[in-house]
């Protein structure tokens, strides 16, 4: 809209969606009114309301065109809720946030980083109640409606255009190809970082929660290599060796350089980063509690894909929980993560998602969509692993089409969990190990008959789990081993995933639940 269409309205129920809080409504409402009044003499101006950022969960408060743009982030805090901790952080009615000069600044490095953007991009505080100052640059305060409209009018000059083209996602693969730069990271998780730096020098251990694409792994990463900069002995921990040999092999540095371990292998560190925290074992988890000053533990209970994994005990070696909320994978979309979670585990409500999810009745139209998306095609346990034992024979077979699992190399144990990067196995299948913490541009998934539709309910079947699978070896909740199972493979892709279940029954409730 334009300026002069913005300044005429009294009422921003619009900007509503199914995902705004009263909190954040009732601030939209309190802080835009502030700004109509700076915006005098700006009326041909284009101006953009939550503007959504490229590969981001994260919106801009407001976005102005002219001859540079823009970002304005409003916050309408007083200067009696705020304690200035240092020039980072601030504390707004004792809970921890980050200046938001750095968070608007933040947002200008990410559409940079995300766009083919050339022209200038301005950021813009407006702390429309607060009286004294913070670190930072262009912040506004109290009642200086017309300094903000004298500097808005200068860096506008005149009206223009606001096109660009959004690039290609920047999956975690490739930023570790560049791991001794700094990672990108939303507000939300500098926020947990610097409650997980405060952990440590408090020689705390912290849990941190968070669905699948809620950033755990960047975060993990930005902390480990944060640590090691400072000269702070940090060992980045992970059960999977998934992530260790894709790191490894991206970054064109060996494990021991990287610091990469695996619980069995980490011996002692000031600092402990366990990414997939969830696979653990009790006996691994003291282990990494005794061997640290403080451990920084990442964590979801619905990828616990094992009879062996550690489960909610966890939460007895921790000092503290925080959550990351945000979505950057499955197209930013977390109503998607949602509607798998209550599709597998009976949850309440209907969410709305912005992700490209179908399902196949016919297993040809399946992989002729992978094919043309380039999706990786992963699997549950319900095939047995014959090809480990025979390179010749086949795991999987469905109507015309038969694969193999993901290669099996007695010589090279890495190469199997290669399967997602690896050229030569493009044409395997990859499964639960070689999947969880990884991320695709598009997913393909076969569910198996271990995972049915039947008289009004998913029904989760481990007698029909394969004779190998050593995931349900032992006593536990099975029914909710194989939900994980799928619900992590459901949730590799960026961008969309497609599906092909051999049970009919379940075909139909998935293909029901999208309409």
């Amino acid at each position: 809209m334009k300026v002069k269409e913005f300044l005429k309205l009294n009422n921003f129920e619009f900007l509503k969606d199914e995902n705004t809080s009263e909190s954040e409504f009732r601030s939209w409402q309190n802080s835009l009114p502030h700004l109509q009044k700076a915006l005098e003499g700006l009326e041909e101006f284009d101006i953009y309301l939550e503007y959504q950022l490229p590969n981001s969960p994260e919106r801009i408060d407001v976005v102005i065109v002219g001859e540079s743009i823009i970002f304005i982030e409003l916050k309408q805090w007083s200067r009696e809720n705020i304690e200035i901790i240092d020039k980072k952080m601030l504390k707004v009615l004792g809970e921890e946030k980050l200046n938001p000069y750095l968070q608007v600044k933040g947002y200008k490095e990410h559409f940079l980083l995300h766009t083919d953007f050339k022209r200038e991009i301005v950021p813009v505080v407006f702390m429309h109640n607060f009286e004294g100052e913070i670190y930072g640059e262009n912040i506004f305060y109290k009642n200086e409606y017309e300094k903000l409209n004298i500097f808005l009018k200068d860096k506008l000059s005149k009206p223009s255009t606001f096109k660009y083209n959004v690039m290609p996602t920047k999956k975690l693969v490739d930023v570790v190809k560049n791991v001794r730069k700094s990672l990108k990271l939303s507000t939300l998780q500098q926020e947990v970082a610097y409650k997980a730096i405060n952990s440590y020098k408090n020689k705390r251990n912290l849990l941190i929660t968070g669905m699948p694409g809620s950033g755990k792994s960047v975060l993990a990463l930005s902390l480990h290599f944060y640590f090691l900069e400072k000269s702070i002995t940090s060992s980045y921990i992970t059960k999977n060796a998934t992530p260790r040999v894709v790191y490894e092999f991206a970054s064109e540095e060996n494990a021991y350089r990287l610091l990469l371990h695996s619980p069995n292998t980490f011996k002692q560190s000031k600092v402990a980063i366990v990414d997939e925290a969830h696979r653990l074992t009790k006996e691994q988890i003291n282990n990494i509690i005794n061997g640290s000053e403080s451990a920084i533990l990442f964590y979801d209970d619905r990828q616990i894909v094992s009879c062996e994994d550690i489960g909610n005990e966890i939460y007895n070696y921790v000092d503290e929980v925080v959550e990351l909320t945000d979505q950057f994978r499955c197209n930013s979309s977390d109503g998607y993560v949602r509607w798998i979670d209550s599709l597998l585990y009976g949850e309440e409500g209907k969410v709305k998602f912005s992700y490209d999810f179908r399902v196949f009745d016919d297993i040809d139209e399946f992989v002729k969509a992978c094919e043309e998306y380039n999706a990786k095609i992963t699997a549950g346990y319900y095939w047995e692993w014959k090809s480990r034992k025979n390179k010749n024979a086949y795991d999987i077979e469905i109507g015309n089409h038969k694969w193999q699992w993901n290669m099996h190399d007695e010589k090279n144990w890495k190469k199997q969990f290669l399967w997602s990067v690896d050229e030569s196995q493009k044409d395997k299948i990859g499964c639960i190990h070689t999947a969880q913490g990884m991320e695709f541009d598009y997913a393909g998934v076969i569910i198996g008959e271990d995972l049915r539709y039947e008289n009004g309910k998913i029904i989760a079947d481990v007698t029909k789990r394969a004779s190998d699978d050593f995931t349900v070896k032992g006593r536990c909740d099975y029914d909710r081993i194989i939900k994980n199972t799928y619900r992590v493979l459901l949730t590799r892709g960026m961008k969309g995933c497609f599906v092909y279940c051999i049970d009919e029954g379940l075909r139909e409730y998935l293909k029901k639940g999208i309409s």
